[in-house]
């Protein structure tokens, strides 16, 4: 691909705001606004709560200068990307999982090359980026991603959101079309779409089509819905999903208790509420003081509250607990927002206050924590481990509701502190509608739970069950236990724990582990996702360890979805060697990476055959016929490389057949030398020539070489004393295709 000026426009993490929708930024170098989404087209499908959310964009560029770009794409907490590809000269190149450092190298050798590959990365928390090169001048870049989510089941409800919204730009995307298909086998008591221009079209019970489409539309508002369910008891569920009986089997356990299982009684309670008011969270500013008050909106008339709010040292806004009256909320709220937001975060010693300013309270009222931060310390102590056992130690008994805020909050010790302490955890993103968030995480704080949970698999045979640790369910909360089995069986599971001090029992009677199920393909990914988090929170409190990561990397290959250890690449999984070839039988050689263990090519002439590996040129190899009458030009073969995931890849690759040897036309000056001398031979050849040289007689090769200046190739040679008379030397050219000229020249050694 001809390339002229590429302007780079990375951009660094500074210059980064919260957004919604992928975009492909470009700083303020003269090319501002100089791409804009031409069209957008998304695709949904959900199933229960498992979503799997297709995009396609097309990029187009205002500007005559090719580009090359960072894309960046925010995505929900609990989602991963699993596919990506960028398209090249009317080509999908599909990307594949590769070790991060490795993935980073080859993109670079590409680049080099001038190949035009995408890099896929994790970037921070929930967001990743893409590198891209190149976006032609006034032309197009389109881009391909998947990614795939367990949507959180509260208060029987889900909510799946397509971001749009960005301070970022207000740029109109010229053509949008979203279109989602839901399917449930709890029965549906209604949908509720976010604004008036998605319409909602019931196919049957448990079906629905939710769309959305338009042209020159501002991105000032999200596609989103909620799916509200109506189930009975413990909302019971249990899927499976085996390919082959020579392959692991898994399960997908999911409970959803009602009402009628548990029985409590309210009273009046006392909240501390913990407020980050450090620099991480300085642009949700205006977001958290309507968040709090959304909170305390949310508490009983007779409850109590008091607020502390923290940076590198924390400080309380009341020395005692305050009514929850409306004239209250509103100071709370009117001071929030005259708070400045600077420094760091200081966790211990906002939690060491919070529980000193607990434990001396008389009045014998329950009270509980809440707190509102997006998670990151960064002042004091930072190691999580040390944070979290410190709040463990100091914690005599009350409960953590954990909020986080913005676009990168730290779920995974948010959860963690939360789920410890029989509290939960929830979040909102920069611009996202949080209403029916605050109402449901409002509700956790007076819901009975059901803790303790143990469940008894009677005659099943299980392992690897996820999540490890059980954390609490709440009324119309999902709770859902994943795991492996090999060995198919047919019984009963109980389920025993405690709701309010209470013993709680519950009976599945005779559930299946089929020794094959092909449906429910989505099973094993979610596992790979839920062993992948537990170990990326045990690096978190306790540091990396290189097993951990080996094991990461290898659960991402297999379950193909990224990891801050790995990333999509997107190139051409194999290459030809060579890739110009001459008729009748030649090999071909091909190039991929470590993973393969198969290739099959399927060539233009009807043949298809498998290649071998050579474990001494590292590559694998084939040889196939070319008809003697095949007219020279350039063809194409369609390559099937298979991984050790048995995850298949197609390139299509191309190669040209050439007959024609080159052409040749060779002369020598001087043509008459005395012995000792030197002569300089020069020659014509044609351009697909790649040896030329000259063989003297003692079968010395004198290379010519290609000198642009005088636009011939060119080599000397020394005549040796011991060469007389006239004599002839054979000058010899061979194109890629191994075709073969020779010529002869003469010259007069004297």
């Amino acid at each position: 691909m001809k390339r002229n000026l590429i302007i780079v426009i990375f951009l660094l993490a500074l210059t980064l705001h919260a957004f919604g929708n992928g975009l492909i930024y470009v700083p303020n170098l003269g090319y501002k606004n100089s791409l804009y989404i031409k069209e957008q087209e998304v695709k949904v499908q959900i199933t229960n709560n498992y979503a799997q959310t297709e995009i396609k964009q097309i990029f187009a560029s205002r500007v005559s200068s090719v580009l090359e770009g960072e894309y960046i794409f925010p995505i929900d907490e609990g989602s991963e990307i699993s596919n990506f590809a960028v398209w090249d000269d009317g080509k999908k190149i599909r990307g594949v999982i590769m070790e991060k450092r490795r993935a980073r190298e080859i993109y670079e050798s590409l680049v080099r090359r001038q190949i035009d590959p995408g890099l896929l990365e994790h970037r921070k928390e929930n967001e990743f980026s893409a590198r891209l090169a190149p976006i032609p001048g006034y032309g197009t870049k389109r881009l391909e991603l998947e990614y795939t989510q367990l949507l959180k089941v509260d208060s029987n409800t889900i909510h799946y959101r397509f971001g749009l919204v960005s301070e970022k730009t207000s740029e109109k995307i010229e053509e949008i079309s979203i279109t989602a298909i839901y399917h449930s086998n709890i029965p549906i008591l209604r949908i509720e779409p976010e604004h008036d221009e998605i319409s909602v079209k019931r196919n049957d019970d448990n079906s629905y089509e939710i769309t959305w489409s338009g042209k020159k539309i501002d991105p000032d508002k999200d596609f989103g819905f909620y799916v509200t369910f109506s189930p009975e008891d413990l909302g019971f569920s249990f899927l499976t999903h085996r390919k082959t009986d020579k392959e692991e089997g898994y399960f997908l356990l999911s409970i959803l208790p009602q009402e009628t299982i548990f029985h409590q009684e309210e009273k009046s309670k006392r909240y501390l509420l913990l407020l980050d008011r450090s620099a991480s969270v300085s642009e949700e500013k205006a977001m958290l003081s309507d968040l709090v008050l959304k909170i305390l909106k949310g508490l009983k008339p007779e409850d109590e509250f008091n607020l502390l709010y923290f940076h590198n040292y924390p400080e309380f806004y009341s020395d005692s607990f305050n009514r929850n009256t409306s004239n209250a909320r509103e100071e709370v709220r009117e001071f929030i927002d005259n708070l400045d937001f600077y420094g760091g975060t200081n966790f211990i010693k906002t939690f060491e206050m919070a529980f000193e300013f607990v434990n001396k309270q008389e009045n014998g009222n329950e009270i509980d924590i809440i707190f509102i931060t997006d998670g990151n310390v960064s002042y004091y102590e930072i190691d999580y481990k040390k944070i979290s056992d410190e709040i463990k130690r100091i914690n005599k008994g009350n409960k953590i509701f954990c909020f986080g805020i913005g676009n990168y909050a730290n779920r995974l010790f948010l959860e963690s502190l939360a789920g410890s302490t029989f509290g939960a955890y929830q979040s909102a993103r920069k611009f996202e509608n949080y209403e029916k968030i605050i109402r449901t995480f409002t509700e956790k704080f007076t819901l009975a739970f059901l803790s303790d949970i143990i469940i008894n698999w009677g005659n099943h045979t299980v392992f690897d069950i996820l999540p490890v640790d059980k954390k609490p369910v709440f009324l119309k909360q999902q709770q859902f236990f994943v795991g492996k089995y090999t060995t198919p069986s047919q019984g009963d599971i109980n389920i025993t724990g405690k709701v309010m001090g209470n013993d709680f029992k519950y009976q599945f009677p005779d559930i299946s582990l089929p020794a094959k199920n092909e449906m429910n393909g989505f099973i094993p990914r979610i596992w790979g996702k839920e062993r992948v988090n537990y170990l990326l929170l045990q690096i978190k409190l306790h540091g990396e360890n290189e097993e951990w990561i080996r094991e990461i990397i290898e659960i991402s290959k297999k379950y193909n979805f990224v990891t801050p250890y790995t990333s999509f690449i997107a190139a051409p999984r194999s290459v030809l060697k060579p890739r110009v070839i001459r008729p009748a039988d030649p090999y071909i050689f091909i190039k991929t990476d470590e993973s393969i263990v198969q290739v099959i090519v399927k060539f233009p002439f009807g043949e298809t055959k498998q290649a071998e590996f050579d474990n001494e040129l590292g590559l694998w190899k084939v040889r196939f016929i070319v008809p003697k009458d095949t007219p020279d030009g350039e063809y194409e073969c369609t390559v099937i490389s298979t991984d050790r995931f048995n995850n298949q890849f197609l390139d299509r690759l191309k190669y040209t057949i050439d007959s024609k040897p080159p052409t040749l036309e060779v002369w020598a000056k001087p043509d008459k030398i005395q012995r000792g001398e030197t002569v300089e031979f020069f020659a014509k050849a044609s351009q697909d020539t790649q040896i030329l040289y000259v063989l003297t007689p003692d079968k010395e090769r004198i290379p010519l070489i290609w000198d642009k200046d005088s636009g011939y190739s060119k080599g000397k040679w020394k005549v040796p004393e011991a060469y007389t008379g006239d004599l002839e030397l054979t000058v010899i050219a061979i194109d890629f295709a191994k075709n073969k000229t020779s010529v002869k020249v003469k010259i007069k050694i004297f």
